[in-house]
């Protein structure tokens, strides 16, 4: 591949991300994990004036044949669900014959987003858009789905310096260590 010659350029201050609400999907990519037991669903969003937002990036979901937690309730039968009814011709029944991943791909479905505000760990509040459950796609055409109250998963600085992992520098306590066998 040819390098091109780079030159300084204006920094835009991060990706644009689109709105919370509902898409309609379609599916990219599709791939079985055999030995943790998913599938792993590449998405973008397929209509609208958002249409080709994740072309370039790595968006999935993945969807464990036996969910870790039972009160979540089956989530791969539920996303297939939302597939067939957006979907005349494909049927579950039939795909999970063979679980061919190929015949999932081109495959819509409508996607609700949330938003999902954070702190990143320089300590800038952010907000990025977070699948929550997939439903027909003419749900979404016909604006009947709800979208959840956002995700506030920002932290609250006490003093300088970043949040890394829920934490600052000012929550961690050390104490000195004489003991140490080296330096």
């Amino acid at each position: 591949m040819p390098r091109p010659v780079l030159k300084r350029t204006e920094t835009t201050g991060g990706a644009y991300n689109h709105p919370a609400g509902g898409f309609v999907c379609v599916i990219t990519n599709a791939t079985e994990n055999q030995a943790e037991e998913y599938l792993e669903i590449s998405y973008d969003i397929a209509e609208g004036e958002h249409a080709g937002h994740y072309e370039y990036s790595n968006s999935f979901r993945r969807y464990y044949s036996e969910p870790k937690d039972p009160s979540w309730g089956n989530a791969l039968a539920k996303f297939l669900t939302a597939v067939e009814d957006s979907n005349p011709g494909f049927s579950i029944e039939r795909w999970q014959q063979t679980w061919d991943c190929a015949q999932l791909r081109g495959l819509k479905f409508g996607g609700v987003f949330k938003e999902n505000m954070y702190t990143d760990t320089k300590g800038n509040d952010r907000s990025r858009p977070r699948f929550v459950y997939a439903c027909g796609a003419d749900r979404i055409r016909e604006k009947d789905f709800k979208v959840p109250d956002p995700l506030d998963e920002r932290v609250k600085l006490g003093g300088s310096g970043a949040s890394v992992g829920g934490f600052t520098p000012n929550d961690l306590k050390f104490k000195p260590v004489d003991d140490v066998p080296f330096y």
